[in-house]
C-alpha cells in the first residue's frame, strides 16, 4: 500500500468516526429521532461493504468452475 492510499484510508476512517460522534451527540440531545441502528451506521456500513466485496471475490472463481461443468 502506498503512502497516498494509507493517508486516504486514514482520512476516511477519521471522517466516519467523526460522523458517528456527531450522530450520537445529536441523538442524545434529541435533535434526531433515528434508531440507534442508523446512528452507528457509519461504523458498520463500511464493514458490510468490505464483507460483500470479499464474498464476491471468493465466489467469482467458484461460479466460473460451475459454468465449465
Amino acid at each position: 500500500m502506498t503512502n497516498n492510499q494509507s493517508r486516504l484510508f486514514n482520512t476516511i476512517f477519521l471522517l466516519l468516526g467523526q460522523l458517528t460522534i456527531v450522530f450520537v451527540t445529536l441523538k442524545l440531545l434529541n435533535v434526531i429521532v433515528w434508531r440507534w441502528f442508523w446512528v452507528i451506521s457509519p461504523l458498520w456500513i463500511p464493514f458490510l461493504l468490505n464483507l460483500i466485496a470479499v464474498l464476491v471475490i471468493i465466489l467469482i472463481p467458484y461460479i466460473k468452475t460451475l459454468k465449465k461443468k
